[in-house]
C-alpha cells in the first residue's frame, strides 16, 4: 500500500482501510499487513519499517505491508475486518477487542512500550494546576483509546465529572495533528497524547507538561503499546508471527543500545508516512519519554481494564484469561537465554511458563 504524502490524504487512507468501506481487496495469503501509529510509543515500529529489518525477517515467500492509523480503536476495527494480521496498538484497544469478540479475535504476543503520554496544557489557558481543569475542553486522539481512559480516570479519581454525566469537563476526539493547530489558536486548553505528539505540542505549540503519566504508576511504569495477532494468523502462519516478534526483539535491543541511530530512523519513517520530517529536537525529548521492551506489563493492563470497565467501556465485568499468549515470544527469549516475561493471570492456559 502506497502512502499519501499529505496529512489530509493519510486522514482519508485511513477511513478508506477501516471496516465498513465496502472495499476490501482480495487477500493475498503471502502477505503480513501490519497495523501502527507514527507515534514514538511505537518505536519498534517505525524503527523496525526504516531499517527494511522486518521485512528481511519473514520467511519467503511473505512480504509486509504496513498501515498507519491515527489510534488504536481503528486499528482494532480493522483487524476485526480482517484487514490487517498483526499491529501495534495500545493496550485499551486491545482489551476492547478481545473482550468485544468473547476472546476469540486476538492475542497480545509481545509488549513494545512503557511511558511517552501525558497530560499537556496550553500557556495562556489559566491551567496552573490540577483543580483548573474544572470546566475545560480536553482533548485525546479518539474515544476509547488508551489515553482516554487514562484521561477519564485521572479526571475521576480527582472528582471531576465530564460534560455527559452532569460535569463541566468535555472530553474531545481530535487527530493528533489538529490538537497542535488548534493549540497555536488558542482554541484547545488541554490534551492527553502521546508522544510526539506530546513534545510538539511543547516545543512547538507553547504548551506545558502538567502530568507525565509515568507518575501515575507504580514504579513508573505501565504498558503504552503491545503487539496484537489475529488468532487465525497465529493458527496458520506461526513462523510468520515468530520471524516478525524476532525482529521486533532486536529491534527493542538495538534501540536501546543506539538511540542518537534511532531517531534518525524514526523520523525517516515518520517523513515517509507524513512527507515531512520531524524536527530531531522533538523526536530526541519523546523518545527520552518512552522504553521499548518487550515484557507486556501485565498488571498494569489488568489496571487498564478495571478503568475501562468503570467508565462504562466494557459492559460486563472482563474474563481476560487468554487475552495475552507468549508462547512465541517466550520460545525467542530462551533461545537467547534471556529471562522470560509474564502474563500473570492474563495468559493462556497453554503457555507452560509463560503466563
Amino acid at each position: 500500500m502506497r502512502l499519501s504524502r499529505s496529512g489530509a490524504a493519510i486522514a482519508v487512507l485511513l477511513l478508506a482501510i477501516s471496516p465498513g468501506s465496502g472495499c476490501r481487496p482480495e487477500r493475498d495469503p503471502h502477505v503480513l499487513r501490519l497495523g501502527y501509529a507514527p507515534n514514538l510509543t511505537h518505536a519498534q515500529a517505525l524503527v523496525g519499517l526504516a531499517r527494511g529489518e522486518f521485512d528481511r525477517a519473514l520467511p519467503a515467500p511473505y512480504r509486509l505491508e504496513p498501515m498507519p492509523f491515527n489510534a488504536g480503536p481503528a486499528i482494532i476495527e480493522a483487524l476485526f475486518a480482517g484487514e490487517l494480521d498483526m499491529a501495534y496498538v495500545g493496550p485499551v484497544p486491545a482489551i476492547n477487542g478481545f473482550v468485544q469478540s468473547r476472546g476469540r479475535a486476538l492475542h497480545i504476543v509481545s509488549g513494545s512500550a512503557s511511558g511517552g503520554s501525558g497530560l499537556a496544557v496550553r500557556e495562556g489557558a489559566g491551567i496552573e494546576s490540577e483543580k483548573d481543569l474544572e470546566g475545560r475542553g480536553i482533548a485525546v486522539p479518539q474515544f476509547g483509546g488508551t489515553q482516554d481512559v487514562a484521561l477519564r480516570s485521572f479526571l475521576a479519581e480527582r472528582g471531576f465529572k465530564t460534560y455527559e454525566h452532569g460535569g463541566s469537563v468535555r472530553v474531545l476526539s481530535v487527530p493528533n495533528p489538529e490538537t497542535i493547530t488548534l493549540f497555536k489558536q488558542g482554541q484547545l486548553d488541554a490534551a492527553m497524547v502521546p508522544e510526539p505528539w506530546l513534545s510538539r505540542l511543547i516545543l512547538q505549540a507553547g504548551a506545558r507538561l502538567l502530568v507525565d503519566e509515568r507518575s501515575l504508576w507504580p514504579g513508573g511504569r505501565y504498558a503504552t503499546t503491545v503487539i496484537v495477532a489475529r488468532q487465525g494468523f497465529m493458527k496458520d502462519h506461526p513462523a510468520v508471527v515468530r520471524a516478525l516478534l524476532e525482529a521486533h526483539v532486536g529491534v527493542t535491543d538495538w534501540i536501546g543500545a543506539n538511540p542518537e541511530q534511532a531517531v534518525a530512523s524514526i523520523r525517516a519513517q515518520v517523513a515517509s508516512v507524513f512527507g515531512k520530517a520531524l524536527p530531531e529536537e522533538i523526536v530526541s525529548a519523546g523518545l527520552s519519554r518512552v522504553e521499548p521492551l518487550v515484557d507486556p506489563l501485565w498488571k498494569s493492563i489488568e489496571k487498564d481494564a478495571q478503568n475501562a470497565r468503570a467508565l462504562g467501556y466494557l459492559k460486563r465485568p472482563p474474563e481476560l484469561a487468554g487475552l495475552i499468549d507468549l508462547a512465541i515470544l517466550n520460545g525467542l527469549l530462551d533461545g537467547m537465554g534471556r529471562p522470560r516475561v509474564s502474563a500473570g493471570p492474563l495468559g493462556t492456559a497453554a503457555v507452560a511458563g509463560g503466563g
